[in-house]
């Protein structure tokens, strides 16, 4: 299977974890870009950790989570796939 690499924001973490479980039980190996909790973090820093693992060869794919809450609603969630 394939190598996918995984990054988000504080508000994407719960997600990732569950993707990157999916993920994993699935076959596939899973680089984790962080965050690793929580804690109030700038998306930008674990986007360019996710595209440098990729660049780097360290990974295949990827995928980037930066949830943002919009009119107390709505969450959007950015899901990159690069090749």
């Amino acid at each position: 299977m394939s190598v996918i690499a995984l990054g988000a924001d504080h508000a994407g973490f719960a997600l990732k974890q569950v993707i990157a479980r999916h993920l994993s039980d699935e076959g596939h190996e899973v680089v984790d870009c962080g965050t690793h909790d929580e804690s109030r973090v700038d998306y930008p820093d674990y986007g360019a950790a996710v595209g440098m693992t990729v660049i780097n060869g360290d990974a295949e794919c990827c995928v980037v989570l930066c949830c943002v809450v919009l009119l107390c609603c709505c969450v959007v969630v950015l899901l990159c796939c690069c090749v």
